[in-house]
């Protein structure tokens, strides 16, 4: 509804019109019932201006207007600039000179270290080493910090499994078949894991304090993916080589090729879990 004194122009002059109007339906007959018409449609003319002044004007339709963040604005305009990298490559293998068949790769470990540090995601089940045919399997196994290795007993024969390594140091105790053992590790480092039963047994455990580690496959390939954009450093370890690194500082996919010649012996001298040498017993001829 609009104020009193904006129908005020139109009142005062529409009230004088209408008095009129009735002073003249009192001058004529009532019997003229054609005036009457005349009349009433005349009235009806000039209270329209009033009536038409109450009802609402139809309002324009707003404007809508988007509204992004800053994040979902950028990620709009700057799709283009990857978050991720791969690293991806080829290791091959040498001894005195000689190239080593491609499957020796797969006890190697690749390993990515950003400058940014990432804590690594800890599984909630264990992984496993197992003893078979007196052999650790796998005998080379990357593990986040944090997690645990259940080392299982698939031999007939009775088995030990401890370690020395400063970062890690303990015993499993002597167990059967179908029986087995967890340790949890909480610090990173290349830990030696033997059996004090058999000299020949050793496996390593790589607890490593990032999230991108993998092995190279049978021909050697290996590949990291989903690795964030930016600089680090990457790694190649084995067992019997000295560790390879490269620096990593464009944040784009990356190809590299690694060769690594093994020195080495495959089982490095080591004593048992009291600090004695082994001795040869029947247990060696299963």
């Amino acid at each position: 509804m609009l104020p009193m004194h904006a129908y005020s122009g139109h009142i005062e002059p529409s009230l004088a019109r209408i008095r009129s109007g009735l002073i003249m339906m009192k001058a004529k007959s009532r019997g003229e019932h054609s005036v009457r018409i005349c009349l009433a449609v005349w009235l009806l003319g000039a209270a329209w201006p009033l009536l038409a002044q109450d009802q609402p004007r139809p309002q324009p339709a707003a404007a809508v207007t988007e509204i992004r963040s800053g994040q979902a604005a950028a990620s709009a305009a700057g799709k283009a600039e990857s978050t991720t990298m791969t690293l991806s490559g080829q290791l091959s293998l040498s001894s005195g000179g000689r190239p080593l068949r491609s499957e020796e790769a797969q006890d190697a470990v690749v390993y990515f270290r950003p400058d940014s540090a990432i804590a690594p995601i800890v599984p909630t089940t264990p992984f496993v080493i197992a003893t078979e045919r007196k052999t650790f399997v796998p005998r080379v196994l990357p593990i986040p910090v944090g997690a645990s290795v259940r080392f299982p007993n698939n031999d007939p024969i009775l088995h030990n499994v401890f370690s020395s390594t400063r970062e890690a140091s303990f015993d499993l105790g002597l167990y059967g078949r179908s029986e087995g053992e967890s340790y949890h590790f909480t610090q990173p480092g290349v830990i030696r894991v033997f059996c004090n039963v058999h000299h020949a047994m050793v496996a390593y455990v790589l607890v490593l304090d990032t999230p991108f580690f993998g092995k190279p496959d049978a021909q050697g390939r290996f590949s990291l993916k989903g690795i964030p954009a930016g600089p680090g450093e990457l790694f190649v370890w084995h067992e019997r080589s000295q560790l390879w690194r490269s620096k990593i500082s464009d944040g784009a996919d990356t190809e590299v090729k690694v060769q690594l010649d093994l020195s080495k012996r495959r089982v490095p001298p080591h004593l048992n879990k009291t600090g004695q040498p082994y001795r040869r017993t029947r247990a060696d001829e299963y």
